[in-house]
């Protein structure tokens, strides 16, 4: 068998019949001006058609060398014949040939325009076949082959003979109308054309445009234009060639979405005349195959792909023979049948001598993928290392075909347990889909079309939908790169456009929400390693099954069973951490310590296992739902949204700022007036309320100042300016969902309610923010029945001494139900040992990082190991404190957003960090203020934590504190008063309003607030867990048959000041006792 030698045979010249102008003396001169041309000019190469010169190329493209032949398809496209008007038919191939070298190389927008342009070429000379000179009738070809090394054929359809060439003329014999007239004469020219080539060409162009353009292709006007010229049948009428308009029919509906019409035209293209095979049947059998795969059917599309390859064997076609090898194998491994796929082997031995480079290259990365699902590595690998012998020094080294090297070397790397070595062969993977992408340039097409306003907005609507998708469970399993791809895409300007597309319309406002959750998500993900996907398949397999549905749960199911090591080592780290959690956090015996650092070490070890193991399924063809954040539609969110409950989310674009604000039955939306403007005023409102740096000290005469509400209420009025919204205060709690530079405005201090009652909004109602909306309402409990609640304990501010922590801690842990005071250091590093924690205090200064998750959440592990970051909280093993608090976070908040732009990402990426890695509740802080105040902020909130839901302990704890006297001695970031100068009062919103609780919607002890906890001072009540070292936890509030207070709920108690509202200057009350010097951390707490 040999695949160019005949198929590309030289083919004879044309014969030229000339026309003389024997009319030219009937009419006079000045009545008719005739000019004589020839109809065509032929090419360089000869008379045939295609050209010989581009058959000599073939050999080369098949081999890989994809630029010596593209400049070759490109000269004879420039040189090929010409008629009148335009270029020929003959150009056809050379154009498809073309983009095919493009699409190999990854040049995606050029390889559509010789795509397009060959298509071009075809509608306007559709009817061309019209005038070749077919034979009436087709014989059976003689020594036709009967079976290949792989199979034989099951159709029992014979083989056709088909001439090479046919010939074709061209022009016009009866020049009698131009001699009359005048004109131009276009002389008979008749052509020997490899009709079957042309025919090819054309089919591939076809096909390729729908592999580029998606469901873009069927939008697009020159789709519709070859369905139409190719459903008038222009062939021969009733003649064995309509087998071949059939095929090209059947092609352009798959292109448009005809699918029903698409298989009836290509089961009727399989053969000519009813019996024989043809040079088409592979490429018809190859769409019926497509269409099977899409359908799920792949029984049939395997069954079709074998039947393609062994078409190939009469009629040579290298690119359908790689195709039906390559599709075949993929039903095959989705059938998940045992062995490699059947014909590979055979295929293989025979590709050695018989194929070219591309063919015989493929395949061996098919056989690398057959032993790499096997778990046969080593066979895997010796089949990677050969195919990158064959490649040699081609182009397919730096093509698709590379790319597809690298990623399975990749996943081979995984599984002998090369990380970096894995990691680097993505990454070069990664590196030719940048441009290579398929799925990525038909977010890019969709975009531009509607950009360019050649979409209606309902058409660009459904096409966004479609593209800027999550990678589905088909997509993981048909297309596993481009899925990795279009992770690591940048979408954030396509997404953008859908997102202002509906807003335009006021019935897909709620759908806009989403998509700025869509928007949201990919900032996230396109920050992380592999785009998120490593994330999904942790919380797929490790995370709690509240937050997963049916779905995830079957996809947790299945992926245990797929690969029982890792289930073995996810059965062995819950042993291991059930085992701690039965334990002492702080071990106080030498022994007790030792054999806690060896259970987290081992649990270390594990951990890291699987993690090599995550590593490998993530470039598997396993489906794995994005399920954190998550997606959520606005009518759940709303659905999901107790009485009183409301979502104030904010989306920038590059150009604008949009809100909206919706309860369980109200739905608001705006486009904010002047985002300039509103970031000039929240700039004004952070510094008067006293943030210049990080470390500047307010005086008492800057405390007593309220210019703050002033800067409050213009904010609270550009937020809502036409807004038709009002904030009143008839609400209890508010969601925040910010965006950009909203992330530094404290919320809690913008002036609402009716005119007569302006207050701060932490007055009037509890506020929480979260980092998307998916994540404003509870998605699943996930509270552990016996809370250990570390405290690490180092220095807040930089005049801290060493005590101030430990002598605050002594203070507030009887307070803090299960509080204990880290050691130092670690018996683990912090990514491991945050497993015993369910909640985690950090009274120490967070110093900044470079990049969102280079920063340390236990400052005391900071510097010493990539374990100590919060991107190796990222990574298993699974577990970790549910609530944390950071009042020692920086944000650029602290300077007044002066220095250059921030835009937030710093702090929306922290959160989204933190609650990916499993917190649900975090109170973070945008600017450090230390001192007393920070301290009884934190102590008030924690200690009601077990009791009520967060936002309500929050709310509470500004109220209580804000009525507390400030002692300027103990708060390092307020100078200090003269002799005699009046006390003031806490309730500056430089004490309180630099904190942002970000909570996913999680209740008290359970999760559901309505059933609280015993409380734990009521007779014969004992601690779930008394701090080590400490008494018991001592109840917050009085509270009967565990009701919570009125005064938690409503505002404080009667009389007490509202935050923010200056009160007047207290008597000295009996002096707070000092708090005393302490070392960090001398094992306080054991």
């Amino acid at each position: 068998m040999h695949f160019l030698a005949s198929g590309f045979a030289r083919l004879a010249r044309g014969l030229t019949l000339s026309i003389g102008l024997l009319l030219a003396g009937l009419m006079p001169a000045a009545e008719a001006q005739i000019i004589a041309v020839p109809s065509a000019t032929p090419a360089a190469g000869g008379g045939q058609i295609p050209s010989q010169l581009y058959f000599n190329a073939l050999p080369n493209y098949y081999n890989g060398n994809y630029q010596d032949s593209l400049a070759l398809f490109r000269n004879e496209a420039r040189n090929g014949i010409k008629t009148v008007n335009s270029q020929w038919i003959d150009a056809i191939p050379y154009y498809t040939m073309a983009g095919e070298c493009y699409y190999q190389l990854g040049q995606m927008p050029a390889a559509l325009e010789n795509y397009d342009a060959a298509l071009k070429l075809y509608v306007a000379y559709s009817d061309w076949m019209m005038r070749v000179q077919f034979p009436q009738n087709i014989a059976a070809a003689r020594n036709a082959v009967r079976a290949t090394p792989w199979g034989q054929s099951k159709r029992g359809a014979p083989a056709g003979a088909f001439a090479e060439t046919y010939l074709m003329g061209q022009g016009q014999i009866d020049q009698t109308q131009v001699a009359r007239q005048g004109g131009v004469i276009q002389a008979a020219v008749a052509f020997p054309v490899n009709v079957a080539e042309i025919v090819r060409a054309t089919c591939l162009a076809i096909r390729r445009r729908r592999d580029l353009m998606g469901p873009v292709c069927k939008e697009d006007p020159l789709t519709q234009n070859v369905v139409d010229v190719l459903s008038r049948r222009p062939g021969p009428p009733n003649h064995w060639s309509e087998a071949w308009v059939n095929v090209q029919l059947g092609c352009a509906f798959a292109a448009a979405g005809s699918l029903p019409q698409a298989k009836t035209a290509l089961e009727r293209g399989l053969l000519v005349a009813g019996q024989f095979d043809h040079p088409l049947t592979s490429t018809a059998l190859l769409e019926l195959a497509r269409l099977a795969m899409e359908d799920g059917d792949y029984p049939q599309a395997m069954n079709l792909c074998q039947e393609a390859s062994y078409a190939c064997a009469n009629f040579p076609n290298p690119t359908n023979l790689e195709e039906a090898f390559r599709m075949g194998s993929l039903a095959h491994l989705l059938l998940n049948q045992k062995g490699p796929y059947p014909p590979i082997g055979p295929a293989l031995n025979w590709s050695r001598t018989q194929a070219p480079r591309h063919l015989h290259a493929s395949l061996l990365l098919l056989a690398a993928e057959n032993m790499a699902v096997l778990h046969q590595v080593e066979e895997a690998a010796e089949y990677l290392k050969n195919a990158r012998v064959a490649m040699g020094r081609s182009s397919l080294t730096r093509a698709r075909l590379g790319a597809e090297m690298n990623y399975l070397s990749a996943l081979v790397s995984y599984q002998m347990g090369n990380v970096p070595g894995g990691d680097q062969s993505l990454g070069q993977a990664l590196q030719f889909q940048q441009s290579g992408s398929l799925w990525a340039f038909q977010i890019a097409l969709a975009d531009k079309r509607y950009v360019s306003g050649h979409a209606s907005n309902r058409e660009a609507s459904l096409l966004y939908e479609q593209v800027l998708r999550d990678p589905t469970p088909a997509d993981w399993r048909t297309h596993p790169l481009e899925c990795h791809s279009v992770l690591h895409a940048n979408k954030e300007a396509a997404l953008e456009h859908w997102f202002e597309l509906s807003m335009d319309d006021a019935k897909q406002q709620e759908q806009a929400v989403q998509i700025a959750d869509r928007a949201r998500r990919h900032r996230f993900y396109s920050t992380l390693p592999m785009g998120g996907r490593l994330i999904a398949l942790r919380w797929i397999l490790e995370g709690p099954v509240e937050a997963l549905g049916d779905e995830g749960l079957l996809q947790r199911q299945n992926l245990l069973a797929h690969y029982p090591q890792y289930a073995k080592m996810a059965e062995r780290a819950a042993q291991i951490r059930t085992e701690l959690a039965a334990k002492p956090l702080v071990a106080a015996a030498a022994d007790a310590k030792r054999e806690q650092e060896d259970q987290l070490a081992a649990l270390e070890q594990v951990s890291r296992s699987q993690e090599v193991v995550l590593r490998e399924i993530a470039l598997r063809r396993e489906p794995a739902d994005m399920v954190f954040p998550p997606l959520r539609s606005t009518t759940d969110v709303q659905q999901s949204l107790p009485p009183g409950h409301v979502v104030l989310a904010f989306f920038a674009t590059k150009r604008d700022l949009y809100a909206f604000l919706f309860s369980n039955d109200r739905f608001a939306a705006w486009q904010v007036r002047s985002p300039v403007q509103l970031r000039k005023q929240v700039t004004d409102l952070l510094r008067e309320i006293g943030n210049f740096d990080a470390n500047h000290a307010l005086s008492q005469a800057d405390l007593s100042k309220s210019n703050w509400r002033t800067s409050a209420s213009k904010v609270t009025d550009l937020l809502l300016d036409r807004s038709n919204v009002e904030l009143t205060g008839g609400f209890e709690e508010i969601v925040i969902v910010p965006d950009d530079m909203l992330w530094y405005l404290p919320f809690e201090t913008l002036i609402v309610g009716p005119p007569d009652r302006k207050r701060p909004l932490i007055s009037l109602s509890r506020v929480r923010y979260t980092p998307t909306v998916g994540l404003a309402v509870e998605y699943g409990a996930m509270q552990k029945p016996r809370p250990n609640v570390g405290v690490a304990l180092g220095r807040l501010h930089p005049q801290d001494d060493d005590t101030v922590a430990a002598e605050a801690f002594r203070r507030f842990a009887p307070a803090v139900a299960g509080a204990v005071a880290l050691p130092h250091p670690l018996t683990a590093p912090s990514n491991v040992y945050r497993v015993m924690l369910d909640g985690l205090i950090v009274l120490d200064d967070v110093e900044p990082a470079d990049g969102p998750y280079a920063w340390a959440p236990l400052q005391a592990d900071r510097g010493k190991t990539a374990a100590a970051s919060l991107e190796s909280w990222l990574s298993l093993p699974w577990g970790g404190p549910q609530q944390m608090i950071l009042p020692g976070f920086h944000t650029a908040a602290e300077s007044g957003i002066r220095k250059g732009r921030p835009d937030g990402s710093e702090v929306f990426l922290s959160v989204c960090g933190l609650m990916s890695a499993g917190v649900r509740t975090v109170l973070i802080s945008r600017w450090r203020t230390a001192g007393q105040t920070s301290i009884e902020l934190v102590r008030e909130y924690a200690q009601e934590l077990p009791f009520v839901p967060p936002a309500n302990a929050w709310q509470r704890s500004v109220q209580v504190v804000s009525d507390a006297t400030l002692a300027a001695d103990r708060e390092p970031r307020i100078k200090k008063a003269s002799p005699g100068a009046a006390r003031l009062r806490a309730g500056h919103p430089f004490f309180w309003s630099g904190y942002m609780l970000v909570d996913g919607g999680a209740s008290a002890g359970s999760g559901d607030p309505t059933k609280l906890p015993a409380d734990p001072a009521a007779p014969g009540a004992q601690p779930a867990n008394p701090p080590v070292g400490g008494p018991r936890p001592q109840p917050a509030n009085p509270r009967v048959n565990g009701a919570v207070p009125r005064s938690i709920l409503g505002g404080g108690r009667p009389g007490a000041p509202v935050p923010g509202q200056q009160a007047a200057p207290a008597a000295d009350p009996p002096r707070p006792q000092a708090l005393p010097a302490a070392t960090r951390n001398d094992g306080a707490g054991r």
